[in-house]
Formats: structure tokens, C-alpha cells, sequence
């Protein structure tokens, strides 16, 4: 058997999770710069981007999103992989307090961690609604 590279020990696996609430004019580019911030933060950390998930036409207060509901079912299925969950702020993941923490402890409970490219602001543990407050309100606009 053979020992594995180096590089791949080293290597941390991202997901990428972009949103905009509405489909208007401009807002593919509000996604595009959304997952090219993200890309560029995983970059900076050294993580590898696996996938993207998107959610185009959704609000921030609806838990049952496609895209947030397919990464939240992948990293269900790849649970303790140590991945992590890069997105732009807080408000692009929820706009409600309560499912922020919700979510948080989900992506927590499935081994992974949350990092926002924009804040000061990550969730490698679960945050109390304090802190995640004061991150969500850094994030709107």
C-alpha cells in the first residue's frame, strides 16, 4: 500500500452557497460575483471548491430551498469529511436569526464548517444568536 501525497493530506474540500432573492434584471451577475468571491476566498484558504450550490428566486427567511437542501443532503451523505461551507455573508444562508443557528448547528452536526468570505464572522463551532446577529447585520445591505 502506498502512503498518500502530500498535497492530498493537505487538501481541505469546499461547497460554495450563493443566493439571490429575486430573478430581476443584473442578478446572474450578483451570482457570478458571488461564486467568484467565494472561489477566491477558497482559494486564499487553500481549499478545494468540489461544487457550487445555487438558489436563484428564493428568499433568505425560506428554509426549504433547492440548492440549500441539496448541500444540506450532501453533506449529510459525506458527514466528518471536514468540509467546508464557504459562502459570501450571512444574510446569502438565511435572514432569520433562528435559521441561521438552525442551520449552523446542521452544518456543524454533519462535521463540517461554515466560513463567510465577507465577514470577520465563521461558525466553525456553534455561534450563539448574539454573534450571529451582529454578523447578520454587518451583512445587509
Amino acid at each position: 500500500m502506498t502512503a498518500p501525497d502530500k498535497e492530498s493530506q493537505l487538501t481541505q474540500t469546499a461547497l460554495v452557497y450563493i443566493r439571490v432573492a429575486s430573478l430581476g434584471h443584473g442578478d446572474d451577475q450578483k451570482l457570478r460575483l458571488q461564486e467568484q468571491r467565494c472561489r477566491s476566498y477558497a482559494s486564499a484558504q487553500s481549499y478545494v471548491v468540489e461544487r457550487v450550490f445555487t438558489d436563484a428566486g428564493m428568499s433568505g427567511n425560506d428554509a426549504y430551498r433547492p440548492g440549500l437542501r441539496a448541500m444540506l443532503d450532501h453533506l449529510e451523505a459525506t458527514r466528518d469529511q471536514g468540509i467546508v461551507v464557504v459562502t459570501e455573508d450571512a444574510a446569502r444562508l438565511a435572514r432569520d436569526v433562528g435559521l441561521m443557528v438552525d442551520l449552523s448547528d446542521r452544518i456543524r452536526n454533519a462535521g463540517a464548517r461554515l466560513e463567510f468570505c465577507d465577514s470577520e464572522f465563521s461558525a466553525p463551532m456553534s455561534m450563539s444568536a448574539s454573534v450571529l446577529s451582529q454578523g447578520m447585520r454587518r451583512a445587509q445591505p
